[in-house]
């Protein structure tokens, strides 16, 4: 038996720093987006209307073995307002992936029983997001024999990571790329040393960081405006977030922030994250006036070249299937969110609507 309690205010959040980072240590969680600075940095830019409420696990001598890092968001669906049980920091402000409940092995088990067990308990929401998910990590099924009795509930895909399991040296891993990749990357670097003086570099310099936070925006913005897309990486908050959290890993050791020169001029960016021993790709920037020269295949061919000198055993590309990820990545996994509706009124009412929707597309792209 578990013995579980509850932070729920901001305050107390900050004063769990030390037991946060310890058990996740001990957990073996390689997920970036589960430490203790991107999760303050999340709620001190986008916490405003959000009810911190995370749920720990202790064993019956008092140690902490596991927790549950949740919040509840007041959103509307289908007209219905409700209150959203969903991970802390998830959502379509900064799309974080793997995110999860934090346990020791040992305890893994019971503290999922227990955590849904308390989920029946308590009232303070009407439908449960839980999303940015690894499908392989056998949660899903453990969860379902947890829910089936208590809860109507669905699962949804929600993406793709294609990742590369990184050798030793360069050269192993070019040669796991086609013939045809690997002649690319050599003609684009020569071309490129012929038209003018260029270098690629990882930014080391704290009191210029910022200098390279803004380039990185300034380019993919205009990626983004070219493309005629939009979306969260356009908002102001979404850069404010980031350059936050930039300083914040660099501090830690965690920022890969690599630049590609031209004559000096910045032509590409590439921002990733190097947490213990796998690197998370996460936002590019590519002047696309040196398309000819495809900045963005060096970039990420350097961005791959300096995380293996760096010992990372991992490069996860994150969420998306866009083809240039598999120029470089064999692998992918699958991202999967369960959402559970409880036994409300409003949860009941959008359950149906959500059901109902989900019927008529269904009939609609059968005709």
């Amino acid at each position: 038996m578990l013995t579980l309690k509850v932070i729920s205010t901001y305050d107390k959040f900050l004063d769990f720093r030390r037991q946060w980072d310890d058990l996740l240590a001990r957990s073996g969680n390689e997920c970036v987006f589960l430490t203790w600075e991107w999760t303050k940095t999340w709620l001190d830019v986008f916490g405003d209307g959000k009810q911190v409420h995370i749920v720990l696990g202790y064993s019956p001598d008092n140690i902490l073995v596991a927790m549950a890092p949740m919040m509840v968001r007041k959103v509307s669906r289908f007209g219905v307002s409700l209150n959203r049980l969903e991970f802390l920091g998830s959502g379509h402000e900064v799309t974080p992936d793997h995110l999860g409940l934090v346990t020791l092995d040992a305890y893994k088990q019971r503290f999922e029983f227990e955590f849904f067990r308390y989920l029946e308990r308590v009232v303070l929401w009407d439908v449960a997001l839980l999303r940015d998910m690894r499908e392989d990590t056998g949660f899903i099924e453990r969860a379902a024999g947890y829910l089936d009795g208590s809860y109507t509930w669905a699962l949804r895909a929600n993406g793709v990571c294609p990742y590369i399991e990184l050798p030793r040296s360069w050269d192993e891993y070019l040669a796991t790329l086609s013939p045809n990749n690997r002649y690319n990357i050599g003609r684009k670097e020569r071309a490129i040393s012929k038209k003018s003086p260029a270098g690629f570099e990882l930014w080391k310099d704290a009191g210029t960081l910022s200098q390279g936070m803004r380039a990185l925006q300034e380019l993919h913005r205009q990626r983004m405006s070219d493309k005629k897309r939009d979306g969260a990486s356009l908002e102001e908050d979404f850069w404010c977030f980031h350059q936050r959290i930039a300083h914040e890993f660099h501090e830690k050791g965690w920022l890969l922030l690599g630049v590609l020169r031209m004559n000096g001029r910045i032509v590409a960016c590439q921002y990733a994250f190097h947490y213990k021993d796998r690197v998370f790709f996460y936002q590019s920037g590519i002047d696309r006036s040196f398309n000819k020269y495809s900045p963005g295949l060096l970039s990420t061919a350097h961005m791959i070249r300096e995380s293996i000198n760096a010992g990372a055993v991992e490069y996860d590309f994150l969420r998306g299937s866009e083809a240039y990820k598999f120029h470089w990545a064999k692998a992918q996994r699958k991202n999967t969110e369960i959402i559970i509706w409880n036994n409300t009124f409003k949860a009941m009412l959008h359950r149906t609507l959500f059901f109902s929707k989900k019927w008529i597309r269904t009939i609609f792209v059968s005709l």
